[in-house]
């Protein structure tokens, strides 16, 4: 590992954890609460917006209201495509880009449960693949993280271990991701004998055994959240942006619509605050291991 500053290449920039990622990144490293560190978001660019409008527009979100004016000095954009090959980037800006990195956090994804079985795959694995790819071409990488979900394991009692689910259909991964990439897998079949109930958890569960089966060197770690939710104390305590899951519960019951919920009062609460989700993360990155001034163990 050479001397140079450590550089994170965060995805997901834009969704409602990689905001908060970017803000707790931003946030320790003013407070010096994390080593100094570069932050490049790779931003896929919109049909109206590039990828620095999108950038502009997102950083407008309350949720970096309580951050020093400097934090965007922090911060660099590439405009880019994790679906594509190369990451839709220049020959000489990819080989440059891995040059650079020395972490990995992988936050985009698709939550989308209604999404099309190729399209989910494309948004939840070869996103997987692409950055995996990159990631051995990073001479000084320290971690790749890539977030998955708890519900990669299906509906059963007890406890879930932290080991990778059962494989749908019996076969190997690549050949799974092959005959989903030709259109080759019946949706409808592939949902029944999994027991996954959509196409967004049977994707991430996929991804996740292409990252075991293909890693070889590059140290990778997975984190799986539950229901992401407000947060706890960062940026602030409730924040929230997104109507996804149980943001939309959350919205209904702020703005008087929504007053009762009948539930199971033995039933567990499975709702992580996302600022949890992303002190995991960082913690994951390695990245405070970098710091003189921090403890170096991980207990």
């Amino acid at each position: 590992m050479s001397d140079q500053t450590p550089c994170v290449l965060v995805t997901g920039f834009t969704g409602l954890l990689g905001k908060v990622v970017v803000q707790e990144l931003c946030r320790r490293q003013l407070q010096n609460l994390l080593p100094d560190h570069k932050i490049l978001l790779l931003i896929r660019p919109s049909k109206d917006r590039s990828a620095a409008e999108r950038f502009t527009r997102t950083t407008k979100a309350i949720c970096f209201s309580k951050l020093e004016d400097t934090w965007q000095d922090l911060v660099q954009v590439i405009e880019g495509d994790l679906c594509t090959p190369d990451l839709g980037l220049q020959r000489d800006v990819y080989a440059d880009l891995a040059r650079r990195v020395t972490h990995i956090i992988h936050c985009a994804a698709s939550i989308d449960f209604d999404l099309p079985l190729q399209e989910a795959s494309r948004s939840n694995v070869d996103t997987s693949m692409n950055i995996l790819e990159l990631a051995r071409k990073c001479p000084n990488l320290r971690q790749l993280v890539d977030t998955s979900t708890a519900y990669v394991s299906t509906c059963q009692e007890g406890t879930i271990a932290e080991a990778l689910a059962p494989m749908p259909l019996n076969m190997s991964p690549s050949q799974l991701h092959y005959l989903i990439q030709k259109g080759l897998i019946d949706e409808a079949e592939l949902l029944a004998s999994s027991g996954h109930a959509n196409t967004y958890t049977v994707t991430k569960c996929l991804s996740e055994h292409l990252l075991f089966e293909e890693y070889g060197n590059v140290p990778v770690t997975i984190v799986r959240p539950s229901i992401i939710s407000a947060a706890q104390e960062y940026p602030f305590p409730g924040y929230i942006d997104s109507y996804a899951a149980m943001g939309g519960f959350v919205s209904l019951f702020g703005s008087g619509f929504l007053h009762v919920i009948e539930g199971d009062p033995t039933a567990s609460f499975d709702v992580v605050p996302v600022d949890f989700v992303a002190s995991r993360i960082i913690e994951e990155s390695q990245l405070a291991h970098l710091h003189p001034r921090l403890p170096q163990d991980r207990s």
